[in-house]
């Protein structure tokens, strides 16, 4: 009841941590959460008539229509979502039960309090968490550079209009016209950025601008930057065996860790992401394929793509652009990148629940983002319903008393 009462009591449009409905704002939130609900159970209804998710992933019986719209129908009123994953995890087949799955509301709420909303009970006069550690890119390669964990080397940071190089010279910044006075090939990205939004490859080289490989002008380039802040990292290469399998885009391994109470750091679980249909992002969630890894390095057979991006979400064995076979390969670096990443948890002691974003080059393995925003999804495709395994490390949530505003 008290996760029932957690996951409806959320704020919807307050994605990162959890915040009660304020009785001030009753009325405005009744409204609001009724077409909200509404919303949901239509497209809970409509889900299994959907063709568009609606796809046979997996070998097996059915079941009947019917009783797959009573369980996405018993799973919106419990969880409040759309399990848009129901026919990826394969739920659709006799014999398999929701229950061993983690719905996301439910994985997000968890995973909020652990990472932030216990930082409140803490026994100091002012509250505060550690999230702009993992969430800002730029503060967190400048603590990952102090404590010789391997991450990008930073060019410059743009903020505002304006560059600051940062090449162990004076740190000021200039105009951006600066930009052109070197030769550089680097990846640019927003410092809070997400999915790869807004993320692009520059190489300016003799006073001309180059985006995405093709000749631009400084106009443009001012354009995609905006009024944001952007880290200019180097670009980093695939390790060859990795750039066999696909080539355009920066392959990434996610890998998530858990901080327990005891001090160790656990392997929760991983998957490589690899881009795809030519694209230079690797996200799943502009087309990129996932496939499962496990804790010895070795990658799963089967890729997956996400759920609405096409019909077939399967891919059987071979990357769809270079034929090359996924299963049995190990990560290069494996051991070591693991033992790495659970030392590196230790110093980020405030956030107990990460996913890690990690390349692995031809010299090695870099960790190029952290964020405690990873999500569930992903690590049921490959790994089947994660329900025991996440309540033995987030299942605490439910005994954190929280404060109220």
């Amino acid at each position: 009841m008290k996760l029932f009462w957690l996951i409806h009591n959320e704020r919807p449009y307050k994605r990162y941590y959890y915040q009660p409905l304020l009785r001030k704002y009753f009325g405005h939130a009744f409204f609001y959460e009724m077409k909200l609900y509404l919303m949901i159970f239509l497209r809970a209804a409509y889900l299994p008539f959907n063709t568009k998710y609606n796809t046979q992933q997996f070998e097996g019986k059915r079941k009947s229509r019917l009783r797959m719209l009573y369980e996405n129908l018993i799973w919106a009123f419990k969880y409040k979502e759309v399990c848009n994953y129901y026919f990826l995890y394969g739920l659709d087949l006799q014999g398999k039960c929701p229950k061993d799955y983690v719905a996301y509301t439910e994985f997000r709420v968890l995973r909020n309090i652990v990472n932030f909303r216990q930082r409140e009970n803490l026994q100091t006069l002012y509250t505060f968490n550690y999230l702009v550690l993992a969430r800002d890119k730029f503060i967190f390669y400048q603590y990952a550079k102090s404590l010789t964990i391997p991450c990008p080397n930073l060019i410059a940071l743009v903020s505002k209009g304006e560059i600051s190089w940062y090449d162990g010279e004076q740190l000021n910044f200039g105009n951006i016209e600066r930009i052109t006075t070197r030769n550089f090939e680097a990846f640019c990205k927003e410092v809070n950025g997400e999915s790869g939004k807004g993320a692009f490859i520059l190489r300016v080289e003799n006073g001309n601008v180059f985006i995405q490989n093709e000749l631009s002008t400084l106009k443009e380039l001012k354009d995609r930057f905006g009024g944001a802040t952007f880290v200019i990292q180097e670009h980093l290469k695939n390790h060859p065996m990795i750039d066999k399998i696909y080539s355009k885009s920066l392959n990434t391994l996610k890998l998530i860790t858990i901080l327990c109470d005891n001090g160790q750091v656990e392997f929760f679980d991983a998957v490589f992401r690899f881009g795809a249909n030519g694209n230079f992002v690797d996200n799943a969630s502009q087309g990129g394929i996932f496939v499962g890894v496990s804790e010895l390095g070795f990658l799963q057979e089967v890729g997956y793509h996400e759920p609405g991006i096409k019909k077939n979400l399967i891919v059987s064995g071979r990357h769809p652009d270079t034929n090359v076979v996924f299963g049995g390969m190990k990560l290069p670096f494996w051991n070591e990148l693991l033992d790495a990443a659970k030392r590196f948890h230790k110093f980020f002691y405030g956030i107990p629940s990460i996913g890690w974003d990690v390349a692995i080059t031809p010299n090695g393995f870099v960790f190029t983002e952290t964020g405690e925003d990873w999500e569930i999804p992903v690590y049921q495709v490959t790994n089947g319903g994660k329900r025991e395994q996440y309540y033995r490390t987030h299942g605490k949530a439910l005994q954190i008393k929280l404060r109220r505003y």
